[in-house]
């Protein structure tokens, strides 16, 4: 009978602790889908200008709270059969990589005030024509 009890436990603790891990997991995804959709809402932003847009992209989807990619590139068209890297974010040695998120780890920063101070520091005048 006691045995059959601490059988229950056991398998009690084991869904738990998956439970547990699922609610991370789920919480993570919601977090992403947060900070990819208001990049989404920032390309539609009148008052912005693209190429802050584009470095807002570029860091949102690098950093730990996005795709947690560890480099990228926007191509855009220079002719119509050349393209050209105009935008890029990351390191080229892992090295270099870790000294920075050492330095910068991530935060408790509420999503909205995250994405609101990337814009602020790259924020650049809408040019004239757009």
């Amino acid at each position: 009978m006691l045995l059959g009890f601490l059988r229950n436990v056991s398998r009690a603790l084991m869904s738990k602790h998956r439970f547990r891990d699922l609610l991370g997991r789920t919480s993570q995804r919601v977090e992403l889908l947060r900070v990819l959709d208001r990049i989404n809402t920032l390309l539609h932003d009148p008052e912005l200008s693209e190429e802050t847009v584009w470095r807002v992209m570029l860091e949102g989807v690098t950093h730990g709270r996005g795709l947690g990619f560890n480099r990228a590139v926007l191509f855009t068209p220079d002719t119509p059969r050349q393209l050209v890297a105009n935008y890029a974010v990351g390191y080229a040695h892992k090295a270099a990589a870790e000294a920075y998120w050492q330095l910068h780890p991530l935060t408790e920063q509420p999503t909205d005030e995250w994405i609101n101070g990337l814009v602020e520091r790259h924020r650049q005048p809408p040019s004239p024509a757009g």
